[in-house]
């Protein structure tokens, strides 16, 4: 699955028509890493627990990873095929393989110890974290609880929101087609508050900002930069201008 990627950033990254070094050092980020490191909670665990003082053991899969890591970094940064896998990492703004395994790692323990009650897998989920003295025969769910540590029974979790689907929101949603007919109901509207949000990006960057209105006078301004327009996405100022609004 990793060749495959190589293959792909290897025709983007041509030296005359080629995307530049931090596209696709992004573009790996996104979308090669999630698809690489798909059920590495599964896949990575050890069959065996770990002594004290013992050495984490690299599978072959890790290593396999990590050479697929290394000839990205080469073509992010330009390096020589030459160059140490710790110093491509640093230069292409790159986590080690291990590390980034423990982060998926810890961030499916976590996304299992917060599951409801309610759900299928969380009786599962307590009873592996409860019996962290088991030394053989680790099943997945063993190794993540007993790695990090985690205790469900202690962890807060919220209810899911539920609807019916013959629910009809409160909410009156009226979209003008233009400019004039937007300032038309502007006029015919007699509310007390009136808050006008928006968010855009702007040389480079992209913010959220609001303005909110109490009987015709202007009465606060709220504004947010998120940052720059390679990380972020105009999408998400707009839902930022809306928390705004509910804050």
């Amino acid at each position: 699955r990793g060749q495959g990627w190589i293959v792909q950033f290897r025709h983007l990254g041509r030296m005359k028509d080629g995307m530049a070094g931090h596209h696709i050092c992004q573009l790996f980020k996104s979308k090669a890493i999630p698809r690489m490191l798909y059920t590495a909670d599964i896949v990575l665990a050890p069959q065996q627990k770990r002594r004290k003082g013992e050495a984490p053991k690299r599978s072959q899969v890790s290593r396999r990873l990590t050479s697929i890591q290394q000839q990205v970094a080469i073509l992010i940064s330009g390096a020589m095929s030459t160059s140490a896998t710790d110093i491509l990492n640093i230069h292409a703004t790159l986590l080690p393989m291990e590390l980034e395994i423990e982060r998926h790692r810890h961030r499916a323990a976590v996304r299992l110890s917060t599951l409801p009650h309610t759900h299928s897998i969380a009786p599962r989920v307590e009873a592996a974290a409860w019996n962290t003295r088991r030394t053989r025969h680790l099943s997945p769910l063993h190794d993540l609880m007993c790695a990090y540590q985690l205790k469900p029974k202690h962890i807060e979790k919220k209810k899911a929101v539920r609807y019916k689907s013959s629910w009809d929101p409160d909410l009156v949603i009226v979209i003008a087609e233009n400019k004039e007919e937007a300032l038309k109901l502007l006029e015919k509207d007699d509310s007390d508050i009136r808050c006008f949000v928006d968010g855009s990006g702007y040389k480079g960057g992209v913010g959220a900002a609001l303005v909110i209105y109490r009987n015709g006078r202007e009465k606060g301004v709220l504004c947010f930069r998120l940052g720059a327009d390679n990380d972020h996405e105009v999408y998400k100022g707009k839902c930022v201008s809306l928390l705004l609004a509910l804050h």
